[in-house]
């Protein structure tokens, strides 16, 4: 790793090194080197990741479903109760589902506890309110269900899923209480902002001079185009080499 992006730019140049963002990015954060470490490891997440498109938007949507599946679940049997449907069907749809949930919260609680996880005050909060949803589906269970034998094998699920919600909601609180109510970082993305956001105002601007010398290095000897180089140079602090792969997986 060279001593600046500079440096590193004028090897690009020369044809001595192919342009790599990330090493050029790690290169002006020569004098912090836990910073540059840091970089190499979330830029190699990056290109970890799968592309964008409709099979991501389906697991991000199955996501969001997942979290508030508790709701989900408690308005299905409800409307399903009102009506007086028969509630085999609904039951086994927002049973089902809640396993799904439960299991969810368990793969949720082990990357808490590992610090793999968004944890904040308000996601603990929301998984406490889901603990009164996982309960409501019990009631309506219990309630509506004409079939005793059946009822009492989902209200066990849906207990188990009211049972989870709240043992996620402690985790969360506990870790967040031993963060001093600050949110805890979830990526190492986010960890590597923190570090960046803690350097002296004067590093930051010597490091914004070396991007900027470096990216204007690119442009005129044509590795780059200059609405590129513009773009590179409003990057933020720690952020060029993530911005460029965005911009390259837009752009497919």
């Amino acid at each position: 790793m060279m001593d600046s992006a500079l440096a590193y730019a004028r090897s690009v140049q020369t044809g001595d090194t192919p342009l790599s963002w990330s090493d050029l990015e790690r290169s002006a954060f020569h004098a912090h080197p836990d910073i540059q470490e840091s970089l190499g490891q979330t830029n190699a997440d990056l290109h970890s990741r799968p592309a964008g498109g409709l099979a991501s938007g389906l697991l991000a949507l199955g996501a969001g479903v997942i979290e508030i599946w508790p709701l989900i679940a408690a308005g299905i049997v409800l409307t399903a109760g009102r009506l007086g449907a028969d509630l085999d069907v609904p039951l086994a749809v927002a049973g089902t589902g809640a396993i799904g949930y439960i299991v969810s919260r368990v793969i949720l609680d082990v990357r808490v506890v590992r610090g793999q996880a968004d944890v904040s005050a308000t996601r603990a909060l929301l998984n406490g309110v889901a603990v009164l949803f996982g309960a409501l589906a019990v009631w309506a269970t219990t309630i509506a269900s004409r079939d005793s034998g059946l009822a009492r094998v989902w209200v066990t699920v849906f207990v188990a899923m009211a049972v989870s919600s709240a043992a996620t909601a402690v985790t969360m609180a506990v870790r967040v209480r031993r963060s001093g109510g600050a949110s805890v970082p979830a990526t190492r993305f986010d960890e590597l902002r923190r570090a960046v956001d803690a350097l002296a105002p004067g590093e930051k601007e010597s490091i914004r001079s070396d991007l900027a010398q470096a990216v204007d290095i690119l442009a005129d000897a044509g590795v780059i185009d200059h609405d590129e180089a513009a773009d590179a140079a409003n990057a933020p602090l720690g952020g060029l080499a993530r911005q460029e792969w965005a911009r390259s997986q837009s752009s497919r």
